[in-house]
């Protein structure tokens, strides 16, 4: 279960996660002020998953960042992106009609995957459909990634993908733009 009451324990702000060829980002953001700040971004060596894992768990304890609100970034061998036609249904049953959309576009079973949606901006597309962005991982995968996290002293709070970090930080830049302007 999510640590949702106390948000006393580990260090305040949010651990980033990403891990690459050459081994693991960590990144560390408080916000101050309304105003994120990076007090942490570093990369470190690991070939083997193992190891990365390890190498994850050594940096978080080293860093103080234990029970830590933490976010791992999939890369891109570990999803797959989708945009198709919006099925007119409710939005409780969207995922699983999405589901059923890209069956025959994801390698193996259906059911072996873990599918979440998000909507395309009303401006982005110009068609007379409406458009959704399905991303589609291996549910296995995402077991692992919990548990490592969860392993590494860390507390889970978002699986994310690099299009909605870039999307997330472009909205951020933008509210603290205009943020700006009023004062």
């Amino acid at each position: 279960m999510l640590n949702i009451f106390n948000k006393s324990k580990g260090k305040a702000g949010l651990v980033g996660i990403y891990f690459t060829q050459k081994g693991v980002s960590l990144a560390h953001v408080n916000y101050t002020k309304n105003e994120p700040k990076l007090l942490m971004c570093n990369e470190f060596a690991a070939e083997s998953l193992a190891d990365k894992e390890k190498a994850l768990a050594q940096q978080v304890e080293k860093l103080g960042l234990q029970e830590s609100r933490a976010s791992y970034i999939l890369s891109p061998s570990e999803y797959k992106l989708f945009l198709v036609e919006a099925p007119s249904v409710s939005s409780g049953e969207m995922e699983s009609a999405v589901k059923w959309k890209i069956k025959d576009l994801i390698e193996g079973a259906v059911d072996e995957m873990a599918i979440t949606v998000f909507p395309v901006p009303d401006d982005a597309y110009r068609g007379e459909t409406d458009m959704i962005y399905a991303v589609a991982s291996r549910k296995t995968r995402i077991r692992e990634i919990v548990d490592l996290v969860h392993n590494a002293g860390l507390q889970l709070d978002a699986i994310d993908i690099p299009e909605m970090v870039m999307k997330n930080l472009s909205t951020l830049c933008t509210f603290l733009r205009l943020l700006l302007q009023m004062i």
